[in-house]
């Protein structure tokens, strides 16, 4: 029996609003919803920015602010991944936001 490809729907621009938030929490929102199970392999960057009708680079930044909230893990060579403890940790990793502060 084949698997059905996940698909995910494209992200809709919001005013005054980055796209790559957006489209983070269309990620998100699809891994809340069961789309992507703990421990399963998200697609790649590429097939993630044609489902979304995104530029490769905001796939690709969606996917960092997921990786930099916990609630997805890169294992270099082999790609990006829901993290395992996704679900017991979801309701504690509101939003989260990474900033770097230079002198």
């Amino acid at each position: 029996m084949k698997l059905k490809p996940k698909r995910l729907a494209p992200v809709v621009p919001e005013s005054g609003r980055p796209l790559y938030l957006s489209a983070r929490d269309s990620l998100r929102g699809a891994i809340d919803a069961g789309v992507f199970r703990p421990g399963e392999q998200m697609p790649s960057t590429k097939e993630l920015s044609e489902q979304m009708s995104v530029s490769l680079v905001t796939a690709h930044r969606a996917l960092q602010e997921l990786v930099a909230c916990g609630v997805l893990r890169r294992s270099q060579g082999k790609g990006t991944f829901i993290h395992d403890r996704y679900p017991q940790r979801k309701d504690h990793i509101s939003q989260c936001r990474v900033g770097l502060v230079m002198h």
